[in-house]
């Protein structure tokens, strides 16, 4: 992976209540770099889900890299996607709240080595969902 790293801003937290009725689109949570496990938030199965915190594993990255990432979320949680550009992929669940994903980087051309943002949406089993956005670049 690239040596050099892209400075992230200071954790952001989800907001704790929703308006009945209220589906926002970008829920921000915190950037994690590792360490413990937040605990998951339990939820009834039709609640609103919830994104705790999303680790990844280098903001920067160049084309061969791979780069890992980990959602954790409240135990209603059924699926978690990631996004970015016209691709996506589906994380697998590792437990109750625990999804991880690796993904190889393409050897990308020139103009599109440039910042993104890594869109994280996670669903319950309605079909509801919440979205955080994380900023990647590709160098």
């Amino acid at each position: 992976m690239s040596s050099a790293r892209a400075r992230t801003p200071g954790p952001l937290r989800a907001s704790a209540t929703l308006p009945p009725g209220a589906q926002p689109t970008v829920a921000p949570v915190p950037l994690q770099s590792g360490g413990t496990p937040q605990p998951v938030p339990m939820e009834p199965p039709d609640a609103y889900p919830r994104i705790v915190s999303v680790t990844l594993s280098s903001p920067v990255v160049s084309g061969g890299d791979v780069v890992t990432s980990s959602v954790e979320t409240s135990s209603n949680v059924a699926s978690v996607e990631a996004r970015i550009g016209g691709y996506s992929a589906n994380y697998q669940k590792t437990g109750v709240g625990r999804f991880t994903l690796a993904y190889k980087v393409p050897n990308l051309p020139f103009f599109l080595h440039k910042a993104y943002v890594l869109q994280i949406i996670a669903r319950n089993t309605a079909g509801t969902s919440v979205s955080t956005a994380v900023p990647i670049t590709i160098r």
